[in-house]
Protein backbone atom coordinates (compact mmCIF):
# COMPACT_ATOMS: atom_id res chain seq x y z
CA UNK A 1 0.00 0.00 0.00
CA UNK A 2 1.32 3.45 -0.89
CA UNK A 3 2.53 5.66 1.96
CA UNK A 4 0.22 8.51 0.93
CA UNK A 5 -2.82 6.22 1.08
CA UNK A 6 -1.79 5.02 4.54
CA UNK A 7 -1.49 8.62 5.77
CA UNK A 8 -4.85 9.51 4.22
CA UNK A 9 -6.53 6.53 5.91
CA UNK A 10 -4.95 7.64 9.19
CA UNK A 11 -6.31 11.17 8.83
CA UNK A 12 -9.76 9.84 7.94
CA UNK A 13 -9.72 7.46 10.91
CA UNK A 14 -8.60 10.18 13.33
CA UNK A 15 -11.06 12.83 12.20
CA UNK A 16 -14.12 10.66 11.75
CA UNK A 17 -13.61 8.66 14.96
CA UNK A 18 -14.55 11.73 16.99
CA UNK A 19 -16.59 13.82 14.58
CA UNK A 20 -20.18 12.48 14.51
CA UNK A 21 -19.98 11.18 10.94
CA UNK A 22 -18.97 7.47 11.31
CA UNK A 23 -15.33 6.50 10.90
CA UNK A 24 -16.21 2.99 9.70
CA UNK A 25 -18.53 4.36 7.02
CA UNK A 26 -15.94 6.82 5.72
CA UNK A 27 -13.18 4.20 5.70
CA UNK A 28 -15.38 1.90 3.60
CA UNK A 29 -16.00 4.74 1.13
CA UNK A 30 -12.33 5.64 0.78
CA UNK A 31 -11.16 2.02 0.65
CA UNK A 32 -13.66 1.41 -2.14
CA UNK A 33 -12.64 4.63 -3.90
CA UNK A 34 -8.93 3.76 -3.86
CA UNK A 35 -9.52 0.11 -4.67
CA UNK A 36 -8.36 -1.17 -1.29
CA UNK A 37 -10.34 -4.36 -0.69
CA UNK A 38 -9.47 -4.39 2.99
CA UNK A 39 -6.86 -2.55 4.98
CA UNK A 40 -4.18 -4.79 6.49
CA UNK A 41 -5.13 -5.95 9.98
CA UNK A 42 -1.87 -4.56 11.35
CA UNK A 43 -2.68 -1.14 9.86
CA UNK A 44 -6.23 -1.22 11.23
CA UNK A 45 -4.91 -1.92 14.73
CA UNK A 46 -2.28 0.83 14.49
CA UNK A 47 -4.77 3.43 13.24
CA UNK A 48 -7.05 2.68 16.17
CA UNK A 49 -4.12 2.89 18.56
CA UNK A 50 -3.45 6.34 17.11
CA UNK A 51 -6.95 7.50 18.01
CA UNK A 52 -6.55 5.89 21.43
CA UNK A 53 -3.39 7.94 21.98
CA UNK A 54 -5.19 11.14 20.97
CA UNK A 55 -7.90 10.58 23.61
CA UNK A 56 -5.35 9.74 26.29
CA UNK A 57 -3.33 12.85 25.48
CA UNK A 58 -6.30 15.24 25.28
CA UNK A 59 -7.89 13.99 28.51
CA UNK A 60 -4.65 13.32 30.40
CA UNK A 61 -5.56 15.63 33.31
CA UNK A 62 -9.07 14.18 33.62
CA UNK A 63 -7.69 10.63 33.45
CA UNK A 64 -5.09 11.35 36.16
CA UNK A 65 -7.89 12.69 38.37
CA UNK A 66 -9.98 9.59 37.68
CA UNK A 67 -7.10 7.25 38.50
CA UNK A 68 -6.72 8.82 41.95
CA UNK A 69 -10.17 7.40 42.78
CA UNK A 70 -10.43 4.34 40.50
CA UNK A 71 -13.67 3.10 42.03
CA UNK A 72 -15.48 6.42 42.04
CA UNK A 73 -19.09 6.59 40.88
CA UNK A 74 -18.18 8.44 37.68
CA UNK A 75 -15.49 5.89 36.77
CA UNK A 76 -17.93 3.03 37.24
CA UNK A 77 -20.48 4.80 35.05
CA UNK A 78 -17.89 5.19 32.28
CA UNK A 79 -17.19 1.45 32.47
CA UNK A 80 -20.91 0.68 32.47
CA UNK A 81 -21.36 2.63 29.24
CA UNK A 82 -19.13 0.15 27.41
CA UNK A 83 -20.87 -2.99 28.68
CA UNK A 84 -23.80 -3.18 26.18
CA UNK A 85 -21.59 -2.64 23.12
CA UNK A 86 -19.00 -5.06 24.48
CA UNK A 87 -21.57 -7.82 24.95
CA UNK A 88 -23.17 -7.27 21.54
CA UNK A 89 -19.79 -7.05 19.82
CA UNK A 90 -18.52 -10.34 21.29
CA UNK A 91 -21.74 -12.34 20.84
CA UNK A 92 -22.44 -11.21 17.29
CA UNK A 93 -18.91 -10.60 15.96
CA UNK A 94 -19.35 -12.92 12.94
CA UNK A 95 -22.56 -11.18 11.93
CA UNK A 96 -21.01 -7.74 12.16
CA UNK A 97 -17.99 -8.86 10.12
CA UNK A 98 -20.37 -9.92 7.34
CA UNK A 99 -22.09 -6.53 7.57
CA UNK A 100 -18.73 -4.79 7.21
CA UNK A 101 -18.10 -6.79 4.06
CA UNK A 102 -21.16 -5.24 2.41
CA UNK A 103 -21.86 -1.59 1.65
CA UNK A 104 -25.57 -2.19 1.00
CA UNK A 105 -26.63 -0.72 4.35
CA UNK A 106 -24.19 2.18 4.28
CA UNK A 107 -26.54 4.78 2.77
CA UNK A 108 -29.46 4.02 5.12
CA UNK A 109 -27.05 3.95 8.08
CA UNK A 110 -25.77 7.44 7.26
CA UNK A 111 -29.38 8.65 6.98
CA UNK A 112 -30.15 7.11 10.37
CA UNK A 113 -27.19 8.99 11.85
CA UNK A 114 -28.52 12.21 10.29
CA UNK A 115 -31.93 11.70 11.91
CA UNK A 116 -30.37 11.03 15.33
CA UNK A 117 -28.16 14.13 15.12
CA UNK A 118 -31.04 16.33 13.97
CA UNK A 119 -33.37 15.09 16.71
CA UNK A 120 -30.68 15.70 19.33
CA UNK A 121 -30.40 19.31 18.18
CA UNK A 122 -34.17 19.67 18.60
CA UNK A 123 -34.02 18.12 22.08
CA UNK A 124 -31.24 20.49 23.02
CA UNK A 125 -33.16 23.55 21.79
CA UNK A 126 -36.13 22.65 24.02
CA UNK A 127 -34.06 23.05 27.18
CA UNK A 128 -34.71 26.07 29.33
CA UNK A 129 -32.42 29.01 28.54
CA UNK A 130 -29.49 28.93 30.95
CA UNK A 131 -29.92 25.22 31.74
CA UNK A 132 -26.48 23.63 31.42
CA UNK A 133 -27.56 20.00 31.71
CA UNK A 134 -26.52 17.16 34.01
CA UNK A 135 -22.91 17.22 35.18
CA UNK A 136 -20.55 14.41 36.21
CA UNK A 137 -22.06 14.48 39.70
CA UNK A 138 -25.68 13.93 38.68
CA UNK A 139 -25.50 11.79 35.55
CA UNK A 140 -27.50 8.70 36.46
CA UNK A 141 -27.40 4.98 35.70
CA UNK A 142 -30.39 5.25 33.34
CA UNK A 143 -28.62 8.02 31.43
CA UNK A 144 -25.52 5.85 31.08
CA UNK A 145 -27.46 2.74 30.04
CA UNK A 146 -29.29 4.72 27.36
CA UNK A 147 -25.97 6.04 26.05
CA UNK A 148 -24.56 2.50 26.10
CA UNK A 149 -27.53 1.05 24.23
CA UNK A 150 -27.31 3.76 21.58
CA UNK A 151 -23.63 2.93 21.25
CA UNK A 152 -24.56 -0.62 20.23
CA UNK A 153 -26.13 0.71 17.04
CA UNK A 154 -22.80 2.21 16.01
CA UNK A 155 -21.39 -1.27 15.41
CA UNK A 156 -23.04 -0.92 11.99
CA UNK A 157 -20.83 1.03 9.54
CA UNK A 158 -22.38 4.40 8.75
CA UNK A 159 -23.86 4.86 12.21
CA UNK A 160 -21.59 7.21 14.13
CA UNK A 161 -20.49 6.05 17.59
CA UNK A 162 -19.66 9.55 18.82
CA UNK A 163 -22.81 10.94 17.21
CA UNK A 164 -25.02 8.26 18.77
CA UNK A 165 -23.52 8.56 22.25
CA UNK A 166 -23.38 12.36 22.39
CA UNK A 167 -26.93 12.55 21.03
CA UNK A 168 -28.07 10.00 23.60
CA UNK A 169 -26.62 12.20 26.31
CA UNK A 170 -28.44 15.22 24.92
CA UNK A 171 -31.71 13.25 24.82
CA UNK A 172 -31.16 12.62 28.54
CA UNK A 173 -30.34 16.30 29.23
CA UNK A 174 -26.66 15.64 29.92
CA UNK A 175 -24.38 18.66 29.56
CA UNK A 176 -22.95 18.69 26.01
CA UNK A 177 -19.30 18.72 27.04
CA UNK A 178 -19.89 15.98 29.60
CA UNK A 179 -21.73 13.90 26.99
CA UNK A 180 -18.74 14.30 24.68
CA UNK A 181 -16.34 13.44 27.51
CA UNK A 182 -18.27 10.27 28.33
CA UNK A 183 -18.28 9.33 24.65
CA UNK A 184 -14.58 9.96 24.09
CA UNK A 185 -13.40 8.38 27.36
CA UNK A 186 -15.55 5.37 26.56
CA UNK A 187 -13.72 4.97 23.27
CA UNK A 188 -10.59 4.09 25.28
CA UNK A 189 -12.29 0.97 26.61
CA UNK A 190 -13.81 -0.02 23.28
CA UNK A 191 -10.64 0.52 21.24
CA UNK A 192 -8.56 -1.47 23.73
CA UNK A 193 -11.15 -4.25 23.84
CA UNK A 194 -11.51 -4.48 20.07
CA UNK A 195 -7.75 -4.55 19.52
CA UNK A 196 -7.21 -7.21 22.18
CA UNK A 197 -9.65 -9.43 20.27
CA UNK A 198 -7.57 -8.92 17.11
CA UNK A 199 -4.24 -9.89 18.72
CA UNK A 200 -4.50 -13.67 17.94
CA UNK A 201 -5.22 -12.99 14.26
CA UNK A 202 -2.46 -10.39 14.15
CA UNK A 203 0.13 -12.75 15.65
CA UNK A 204 -0.84 -15.65 13.39
CA UNK A 205 -0.74 -13.60 10.20
CA UNK A 206 1.98 -11.91 8.21
CA UNK A 207 2.57 -8.19 8.65
CA UNK A 208 2.40 -7.13 5.00
CA UNK A 209 3.05 -3.45 5.59
CA UNK A 210 6.29 -1.66 6.47
CA UNK A 211 7.17 -0.19 9.85
CA UNK A 212 7.48 3.24 8.23
CA UNK A 213 3.93 3.01 6.89
CA UNK A 214 2.59 1.83 10.25
CA UNK A 215 4.31 4.69 12.06
CA UNK A 216 3.04 7.23 9.51
CA UNK A 217 -0.49 5.90 9.87
CA UNK A 218 -0.24 6.05 13.66
CA UNK A 219 0.96 9.67 13.61
CA UNK A 220 -1.69 10.74 11.10
CA UNK A 221 -4.44 9.08 13.14
CA UNK A 222 -3.19 10.46 16.47
CA UNK A 223 -2.72 14.05 15.29
CA UNK A 224 -5.99 14.26 13.37
CA UNK A 225 -7.81 12.58 16.26
CA UNK A 226 -6.51 15.17 18.72
CA UNK A 227 -7.57 17.99 16.40
CA UNK A 228 -11.02 16.42 15.98
CA UNK A 229 -11.55 16.16 19.75
CA UNK A 230 -10.44 19.77 20.27
CA UNK A 231 -12.73 20.94 17.48
CA UNK A 232 -15.72 19.02 18.80
CA UNK A 233 -15.37 20.32 22.36
CA UNK A 234 -15.13 23.93 21.15
CA UNK A 235 -18.02 23.48 18.72
CA UNK A 236 -20.30 21.99 21.37
CA UNK A 237 -19.78 25.03 23.58
CA UNK A 238 -21.72 27.22 21.15
CA UNK A 239 -23.36 25.06 18.50
CA UNK A 240 -25.50 21.96 18.03
CA UNK A 241 -24.79 18.84 15.98
CA UNK A 242 -27.22 19.91 13.26
CA UNK A 243 -24.56 20.82 10.63
CA UNK A 244 -23.25 17.26 10.84
CA UNK A 245 -26.80 15.98 10.37
CA UNK A 246 -27.01 17.83 7.07
CA UNK A 247 -23.62 16.49 5.98
CA UNK A 248 -24.31 12.81 6.69
CA UNK A 249 -27.81 13.11 5.21
CA UNK A 250 -26.32 14.39 1.96
CA UNK A 251 -23.66 11.67 2.07
CA UNK A 252 -26.26 8.97 2.71
CA UNK A 253 -28.38 10.13 -0.23
CA UNK A 254 -25.29 10.23 -2.45
CA UNK A 255 -24.33 6.66 -1.46
CA UNK A 256 -27.84 5.44 -2.30
CA UNK A 257 -27.76 7.26 -5.64
CA UNK A 258 -24.26 6.05 -6.39
CA UNK A 259 -25.09 2.45 -5.59
CA UNK A 260 -28.17 2.42 -7.82
CA UNK A 261 -27.33 4.82 -10.68
CA UNK A 262 -23.97 6.59 -10.71
CA UNK A 263 -21.56 3.81 -9.66
CA UNK A 264 -18.74 6.30 -9.12
CA UNK A 265 -17.62 4.56 -5.94
CA UNK A 266 -19.80 1.48 -5.42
Amino acid sequence: MELLKVILLGVIQGLTEFLPVSSSGHLIIFQQWFGINEAALSLDVVLHLGTLFSVLFYYQKRIRTMLKKPFSRYNMLILLTAVPAGIVGVLFSDFFKSVYASANLLGPAFLFTAVVLYLSSLAESKNTIGYMGKTRDNVGVLDILFIGLMQCLAIFPGISRSGSTISAGLFRNVNKEIAAEISFLNSIILILGANVLEVPALLSGNINISIVQLFAGFLASALSGYLAISFMIKLLQKHSLRPFAYYVAALGLFILLDGSVLHLIF
